[in-house]
Parts: C-alpha cells; sequence; structure tokens
C-alpha cells in the first residue's frame, strides 16, 4: 500500500521490477497543519500573567505547569524569558540612585542537589548556591543581586556591581560573612575607581 499523509492509505504504486514497493508521502496538508498547531501552542497575554505570578508567588515549574495547564517546557521557556527581561530592564533604570544606606544579605539555596551529595562530576552550577542581595533601606529597592557560590571573589563582584549602580558614599549593613571586609574595602576604596568611601557595619 501507499501511505498518503493527509488521507491515510491508498492502493500503492505497481510493483517495479526489483520487487519493491515505491512509497509515496505526500504533504498537502502539512503547512496548514503545522501553522494551526503553532496558532494553538501561542500563550495569550493573560495565560502569561496568570503563569509568572504562579512563579512569583513561589511556585515552581512543576506546579505551575499542572496549575496552568501547560507543559513543563513551555513554563521553563517563559520562566527564561521573563528573567533576561528583568535582567535588561533592572541593569537599564537601576543606575545613579541615591542610596544613603543599604542592606547586604545572602539568601540560601541548592541546584539539583544539596551540597553533601554533589561528586566531582557534577558541574559547577550543582549543589550550594547564594542569592546575594542588596535593598535600599528606606524603599527596599532591590539595587543589586547576584546568584553563586558564597566565594571571595563572587562577594568582590557583588560589591563592585553595587559601587556602579550609586552616586552618594552610603552606610553599608551585613551580617559577619568574613569575606565582606575587603570586598566592600576593594569596591570603595580601590585607587581605580572613582575617589569614595564608606561607613561600613557588621550585625552580629
Amino acid at each position: 500500500i501507499q501511505k498518503n499523509g493527509a488521507l491515510g492509505y491508498e492502493p500503492s504504486a505497481p510493483r517495479e521490477p526489483s520487487g519493491q514497493t515505491t512509497r509515496h508521502l505526500q504533504h498537502d496538508c502539512g503547512p496548514r497543519f503545522a501553522g494551526r498547531q503553532a496558532e494553538m501552542n501561542v500563550l495569550s497575554p493573560e495565560e502569561r500573567a496568570e503563569l509568572v505570578e504562579h512563579l512569583m508567588e513561589g511556585c515552581g515549574m512543576r506546579p505551575t505547569a499542572r496549575l496552568c495547564n501547560l507543559d513543563r517546557k513551555t513554563v521553563a521557556r517563559i520562566h527564561g524569558a521573563v528573567g533576561r527581561g528583568s535582567i535588561a530592564l533592572h541593569n537599564k533604570y537601576v543606575r545613579g540612585v541615591d542610596a544613603t544606606h543599604i542592606d547586604i544579605d545572602e539568601l540560601h539555596s541548592f541546584v539539583k542537589k544539596r551540597q553533601k551529595h554533589v561528586t566531582p562530576l557534577d558541574s559547577s552550577d550543582v549543589g550550594e548556591q547564594w542569592v546575594w542581595l542588596a535593598l535600599t533601606r528606606g524603599s527596599k529597592l532591590i539595587l543589586s543581586y547576584h546568584v553563586s557560590k558564597r566565594t571571595q571573589e563572587n562577594g568582590d563582584a557583588f560589591l563592585l556591581d553595587i559601587r556602579s549602580r550609586i552616586t552618594t558614599l552610603p552606610v553599608i549593613s551585613s551580617d559577619a560573612w568574613p569575606g565582606y571586609p575587603r570586598a566592600v574595602g576593594e569596591a570603595f576604596c580601590n585607587p581605580e575607581l572613582p575617589p569614595g568611601g564608606v561607613d561600613y557595619g557588621q550585625i552580629v
């Protein structure tokens, strides 16, 4: 028999001398079918807003997919697009901030597995991760953020990003992580950077 992609099956062409049957696959309806599928997979703005709202409330991607009746890959794709857009907006508009008092802290989390289960074969992104946050005390504006391991190098990068976003000499408060004094000094007392200074203290 001869397979017809649009209508099912039809009698096949006569056998060739070799004894084999030539199959002719028709694609007449392919583009129209693909077009209808693409239209069905486009989420409305309301559906996208509902998806993002669930993620912002702390739902994981699997629960969000069930609540919104969507595939998990769709949730992951929109999650990534929203994240990239948020980074671009933050980098564009959170500049030249007049901040007099900044609180810095970290949120602990992990990727895929807890640190005690990480093996040498795992990627550096797997295991313990920290979300570094800098908030202005009055408005609670997230001045800067950084997701990484809790190392001196990452702490230095975090404070340098804070320094690049403000126009004042602030008062900075942090927890007692031992890497902060060096990071603050590198960011605000580095002779290669514009003249500055800072009042810094740790809340123990």
